[in-house]
């Protein structure tokens, strides 16, 4: 049980880079696993801090259970598939409004998912002005498409490796201690199924989720008997988002549109509010039964190892 803490407790999710690599898919690289475009959410605890969280009723409505919400993404930069006609900083303005019009709190926040500094000036501004962090998912990919071994740069490489990797070690290191004095928090790694599979054509996204598989587990042994639970997640499937994976997939594809709202008719895409219960789910799970490594796909998708 965490002990009584001052100010707002947190549930934080996180933001993509300044410099993202000229290659398309690098820009708004967690679209593939979430609706909002975010690196990182990060929650807040509002409520009695002295309430042991692994006891409550899972909900897909984190506000309700007293957080508040802090949503991280990129916000701008050059090299950007998104444009400033796309309005990625409106629109997460407009997420954060509508959560506090239905009576709950949040803030929106803009960083570099590859930048260290960005990262420890995000927990800190957040400890500090907001309120203990209890949660973080840190949801930035690192797929920059189909490329043979040849035309995959070294540059796209280091990106794709920051995006995956750097990114996910950053913001476990500056909010790890956090979480450790306070005894108790959670730290979601999303992820793909190159984090298990390497396929041809994906070298850099391939090297970039296996490291954050294997980072994963590394940091849940240092960190799990401090009391911090760490979960790494494979979304194995297309998320029902249309403004964020909808735009940019029919950009290369111009038969995905019509897969997609197939698909949605017929409930074969992953729908972002199933994700969150699951991680709130993930979030209150009692200490006996932690899950470190998880699969998430539609009924219809095949899994990869069966695939």
């Amino acid at each position: 049980m965490c002990e009584p803490q001052t100010g707002r407790p947190t549930f934080c999710q996180s933001p993509l880079p300044n410099d993202a690599v000229i290659e398309p898919w690098a820009d708004n690289c967690c679209t593939c696993h979430c609706g909002l475009s975010m690196l990182s959410l990060m929650l807040t605890d509002i409520r009695d801090a002295a309430t042991d969280a692994s006891h409550r009723v899972p909900s897909i409505h984190p506000h309700q259970e007293g957080y508040h919400a802090v949503m991280v993404r990129r916000g701008g930069g050059p090299n950007r598939l998104l444009t400033e006609k796309d309005d990625s900083r409106g629109k997460l303005e407009a997420v954060a409004e509508a959560i506090r019009a239905i009576g709950g709190t949040a803030t929106a926040m803009f960083a570099d998912g590859t930048a260290p500094a960005a990262i420890a000036e995000l927990v800190s501004t957040t400890e500090r002005d907001i309120g203990p962090i209890h949660f973080v998912n840190y949801n930035v990919g690192g797929q920059i498409g189909n490329r043979s071994l040849e035309k995959t740069s070294y540059r796209a490489f280091e990106m794709a490796w920051r995006m995956g990797s750097l990114g996910a070690f950053s913001i476990a290191k500056e909010v790890s201690p956090h979480m450790a004095a306070r005894g108790c928090g959670t730290i979601i790694f999303t992820s793909a199924t190159a984090a298990y599979r390497g396929n041809a054509g994906q070298h850099a996204h391939a090297a970039a989720m296996a490291a954050r598989k294997s980072l994963s587990q590394s940091i849940a042994a240092e960190l799990n008997p401090k009391g911090i639970h760490i979960c790494h997640v494979n979304v194995d499937a297309t998320i029902n988002a249309p403004e964020t994976v909808l735009l940019m997939m029919k950009r290369f594809d111009p038969t995905f549109e019509d897969r997609f709202h197939k698909d949605l008719a017929e409930d074969k895409l992953v729908q972002p509010t199933a994700v969150a219960s699951t991680y709130f789910h993930l979030h209150t799970q009692p200490k006996s039964t932690w899950t470190l490594d998880l699969d998430l796909r539609p009924w219809s998708t095949r899994a990869w190892f069966n695939n």
